[in-house]
């Protein structure tokens, strides 16, 4: 988790969130190698609207007048508003408290449009372009996961260890994309 992150009812997210705002519960999925692998699920808050599904034949499954929504991008490359409540499956809601929880209209608009879409225009990656990516991508502009680059700076730091070299970790162009931002 971040530092700066702030576990939360859904009520209480209710109550204090604006539409915008991060949000993001741990999750936990089977792993070939591992038994379970932990990470952050994240997703746009939209607070109370109403969505159309892309395709025009009505309302957005389980979201409608009324619920507290939450565009989340799924694996299946989907992009959907689902209520808070679902989002949260029981767990505690994180907001980041350095990014408080005033959110932006232009983040909930981004969301709610890939929303109607039902997509994001782009396959989903675990690497390349996840949840976080989608979700940091409306609220800051920048298409960016922390929980990748911590991936890929713990993979260069054991190739390093590994090899003595930092070139090595380069020179098989792992980290290149991360390293040149």
């Amino acid at each position: 988790l971040p530092p700066s992150a702030v576990a939360c009812s859904v009520e209480e997210v209710q109550q204090s969130a604006s539409a915008g705002c991060q949000v993001f519960v741990r999750s936990s999925a089977p792993s070939r190698n591992l038994p379970l692998v932990e990470f952050l699920h994240h997703g746009v808050y939209l607070g109370h609207r109403h969505h159309q599904r892309a395709d025009g034949l009505g309302d957005e499954q389980h979201a409608g007048d009324g619920d507290v929504l939450v565009a989340e991008l799924r694996s299946d490359g989907t992009v959907r508003a689902v209520p808070l409540a679902e989002f949260a499956d029981g767990r505690p809601v994180y907001m980041d408290a350095a990014e408080g929880r005033r959110g932006n209209q232009s983040a909930a608009a981004a969301a709610s449009r890939l929303c109607r879409q039902g997509s994001a225009g782009f396959p989903y990656n675990v690497m390349t372009s996840n949840c976080e990516h989608l979700s940091s991508f409306c609220a800051r502009g920048t298409f960016r996961s922390g929980q990748v680059d911590a991936c890929v700076r713990r993979l260069e730091a054991f190739l390093t260890q590994w090899h003595g070299d930092a070139q090595l970790a380069r020179a098989l162009d792992i980290t290149a994309p991360v390293l040149a931002q």
